[in-house]
């Protein structure tokens, strides 16, 4: 399932818009859409104020950016679709093999047709992110990322092992914009296993 939404006046601004992605945690995922919009106010990247990010991409005369959001049946974490976790069988542990989802190449599929068929998106200027399960979301799909097709990425609390990151994944994503977010306080994603041994390397 997928939700996207269109800054107003985006057709008459004469120019071509970013593309702001977002990918949800564990607990939204299902064939409800409004359960991964709704789970974390993801609708506050379509408003228009001070503190939220559309005012950033409102420049020379831009309309702002795009968002789409794009759900999983399950999680983003599940490696067979069958809604159960990858990494159950290592217990919590690295084991220095990459990580997978079963979703990823739907996932690319969903982005490159919204993409393709919206020629007012700027190619240049895709963005992609998300919490926790999405967070992990956007780290596997920027190792997968070859062709440069994000601009930057931010992932929230992300959920991608740095221990199954080997040097050779890790060269393809050293120079690419990344904004690491985390809380100190995550039990659940602990940041001293996920995204600051990560970030340190």
């Amino acid at each position: 399932s997928r939700a996207s939404w269109k800054p107003q006046g985006a057709e008459n601004d004469n120019q071509k818009n970013p593309l702001v992605i977002w990918l949800h945690g564990g607990g939204e995922g299902g064939t409800d859409i409004d359960i991964a919009l709704l789970g974390n106010e993801v609708t506050a990247l379509t408003s228009d104020n001070s503190t939220n990010v559309q005012h950033y991409f409102k420049t020379g005369g831009s309309a702002g950016a795009y968002v789409l959001a794009v759900q999983s049946p399950t999680m983003w974490m599940d490696s067979e679709g069958n809604g159960d976790y990858g990494d159950n069988s290592a217990n919590g542990n690295a084991t220095g093999e990459a990580q997978t989802s079963y979703y990823t190449e739907a996932l690319w599929q969903a982005i490159n047709d919204y993409v393709d068929n919206n020629d007012d998106i700027d190619k240049d200027r895709i963005y992609i992110g998300g919490c926790s399960n999405g967070g992990y979301m956007t780290m596997n799909l920027l190792l997968e990322d070859e062709e440069d097709f994000f601009a930057a990425a931010y992932p929230i609390c992300q959920g991608y092992k740095s221990g199954n990151i080997s040097d050779d994944m890790l060269a393809k994503i050293k120079d690419k914009n990344i904004w690491f977010l985390l809380s100190e306080e995550d039990r659940t994603l602990k940041p001293d296993m996920y995204t600051l041994p990560l970030y340190k390397r």
